[in-house]
């Protein structure tokens, strides 16, 4: 839209930023029309005693929690990758029998085919 486009000018839909400007990911202090906020300023914002109390009760649980997670995940994947081994080790090992014209057990084209 044209109209809404002059109304918000090159204002972006987001806290504070304009076109083309990093996100807020990069900075946590915002400007406003009506004025500037700061993250890490006490007399702005709660977020310093917020983060600072989250850390220092729940680091030990976050980390613990963290490894736990992690672990499920690399035994999982460990898993898998073992049995995708396994089958890459079979499937080349009747592969190169066959071509040797050893009999490999297993299906074979016809009987697959009726």
């Amino acid at each position: 839209d044209e109209k809404s486009a002059s109304i918000l000018g090159d204002r972006a839909f987001a806290r504070g930023r304009k076109r083309d400007e990093p996100l807020g990911i990069i900075a946590r202090d915002g400007h406003y029309p009506w004025g500037t906020s700061e993250v890490h300023n006490g007399a702005h914002s709660d977020f310093a005693l917020l983060r600072e109390l989250l850390l220092s009760e729940h680091t030990e649980a976050l980390v613990e929690h963290a490894a736990a997670r992690y672990a499920t995940y690399r035994a999982r994947r460990v898993r898998v990758r073992r049995l995708t081994d396994f089958l890459k080790s079979a499937t080349m090992l009747a592969v190169a029998l066959r071509a040797a014209g050893a009999p490999v057990p297993g299906p074979t084209r016809s009987d697959v085919t009726a």
